[in-house]
């Protein structure tokens, strides 16, 4: 009886084990594996066609926008899943049904078919909904204004804007390249928005923008590849966080 019982335990305790190392393997697997992608898109004359594919660990996610239709498919190994169409169910005609001539003699008065009388919601106050509001508002102006007069808040807007461009490095495509020919109706207007990008090219060398100044018309040629890792996001908020300055800031928020 007890090595039955020690059997057992033995079975679920692997059965545990191995759901554990499972669960661990998916998250490493999200961490440390990249997120592949790959957009193209174009617009010649009138007609705009995409492509974009995902990909991650043994999966693939393509979807294709041509001749305005809508192509999806998934792949799991290399191995085409099956697209599921729902079958549209024919509208069958709908019988009406023939009146037949009713006696007067067996209709009720109207006065006889009384309705019953329907319960009302009942309808908060107006002075509860205000206190309620300007309770949120209060709270909300405490809030602020706790953030404003914290004694650290240079600290932690330094700490943000160098995250926010570290994260910004780690989303950098291998590939972005973009050729844009835009023209209006007015030569002007065309001339102010080249103006306006110009900004832009500069910037990335791989933005290029024409401007037509004979007739109105936009097209373009762009794509973006690259890889993407969970992980730094992760590594880099996490320091963010558990930085002192940050942490007493959320505690007294939260709490």
């Amino acid at each position: 009886m007890i090595s039955l019982i020690l059997q057992v335990f033995l079975i679920l305790l692997y059965i545990l084990l191995a759901l554990l190392g499972l669960i661990a393997f998916v998250i490493l697997a999200f961490l440390f594996i990249p997120f592949g992608y790959n957009i193209y898109s174009e617009k010649v004359s009138e007609e705009i066609s995409a492509k974009a594919k995902l990909r991650w660990f043994i999966f693939s996610f393509l979807y294709m926008h041509e001749d305005g239709k809508d192509i999806i498919k998934v792949r799991i190994l290399g191995i085409p899943i099956p697209s599921i169409k729902k079958k549209k169910n024919k509208d069958k005609p709908v019988e009406i049904p023939k009146e037949e001539p009713s006696d007067d003699s067996n209709e009720k008065p109207e006065k006889e078919l009384k309705e019953k009388p329907k319960k009302e919601p009942k309808e908060e106050p107006k002075e509860a909904k205000k206190t309620s509001i300007e309770k949120q508002l209060q709270q909300a102006l405490d809030q602020y204004n706790m953030v404003v007069k914290y004694p650290d808040k240079k600290v932690i807007i330094k700490s943000a804007i160098n995250l926010f461009k570290t994260l910004l490095k780690k989303l950098k495509p291998k590939i972005f390249k973009v050729d844009m020919e835009v023209g209006l109706d007015d030569p002007s207007a065309t001339g102010f928005i080249m103006a306006a990008t110009s900004l832009l090219i500069e910037l990335h060398p791989h933005v290029n923008i024409y401007g037509n100044f004979e007739e109105k018309t936009f097209t373009y040629k762009a794509r973006i590849k690259g890889r993407l890792f969970l992980f730094p996001f992760m590594y880099h908020t996490c320091k963010f966080v558990l930085q002192k300055p940050i942490r007493t800031l959320i505690r007294k928020i939260l709490f």
